[in-house]
């Protein structure tokens, strides 16, 4: 009888937790290229764009949590997770988002993964130490402070920086690149567009692009104590014999297109995909 008692209390408790959770399934109609907006704490939430002129919110919040705050028009939908003032450990948001694809997105959360994909418009997206996945048609703006960042088959502009979170971007054909970090190594997977733009800045972070070699650019490469490895062939050399720094400068094809790669100490490695 005692065991008995015992096993049902424990089903008691781990049922609780789960049957608190609040459910959330709302739809708001809105313009095809409306401002999309979200700002959460803790949790996942993952994005898709669809050919619906409305956004669709489904999933789950923390026990704590007091509710989903949806407000704006057609033209402007801010969703916001609301805690209660001061709570510690309020529960999870999991949700996902259903926008139209054309949409301007934009997404503000702490240590919520995110994850992003099949949407044209703009997209702005910035997390403390939260994982961002994005695979996106439109232009890209992503920041994370320690939480890796992942890019997928993102738009022809791209503006990512991470402080110490690793930065991967796989892009089919860059326009203009911007690629920052402090302390997070960074690699790139892409083709230029004639008379593209991409640059890539890191303190100690190391450096790995992969081009064509049929690709028509023109490299400036700077580096203070980290090495330079170039797999096309031209050697770094020394940007001044009384100072540790190097420095690697060439072309190839037409050399439309303009890379730059700095770094302090990280290394550098350019090679052909």
């Amino acid at each position: 009888m005692r065991n008995t008692f015992i096993a049902m209390m424990c089903t008691v408790v781990l049922v609780l937790p789960v049957a608190a959770q609040q459910r959330v399934d709302e739809t708001r109609q809105v313009a095809a290229d409306a401002v999309v907006t979200f700002e959460g704490v803790s949790g996942t939430v993952v994005v898709s764009g669809w050919d619906r002129a409305e956004v669709r919110v489904t999933g789950t919040l923390g026990r704590r949590i007091e509710k989903l705050e949806i407000t704006g028009s057609d033209q402007r939908l801010d969703l916001r997770v609301v805690y209660p003032r001061n709570c510690h450990d309020c529960g999870d948001a999991d949700l996902e988002l259903k926008v139209p694809a054309g949409c301007r997105f934009e997404a503000e959360t702490v240590s919520a993964d995110l994850e992003l994909g099949g949407v044209r418009g703009e997209v702005w997206l910035k997390s403390v130490s939260g994982r961002v996945r994005v695979a996106a048609g439109g232009s890209l703006r992503a920041k994370t402070v320690s939480g890796p960042l992942v890019i997928r088959g993102a738009g022809r502009a791209v503006n990512a920086t991470t402080v110490s979170g690793a930065l991967s971007a796989d892009v089919a054909v860059l326009e203009d690149g911007e690629f920052e970090t402090v302390s997070g190594d960074i690699e790139i997977d892409t083709d230029l567009a004639p008379k593209a733009r991409l640059e890539v800045k890191t303190v100690s972070g190391s450096v790995e692009l992969r081009v064509p070699a049929s690709v028509g650019a023109d490299f400036e490469i700077e580096s203070f104590s980290g090495r330079i490895r170039n797999q096309f062939g031209q050697q770094a050399r020394r940007s001044s014999k009384y100072g540790p720094g190097y420095e690697l400068l060439f072309a190839r094809g037409d050399g439309s297109a303009r890379v730059f790669i700095k770094t302090l100490s990280g290394s550098v490695r350019l090679l052909e995909k």
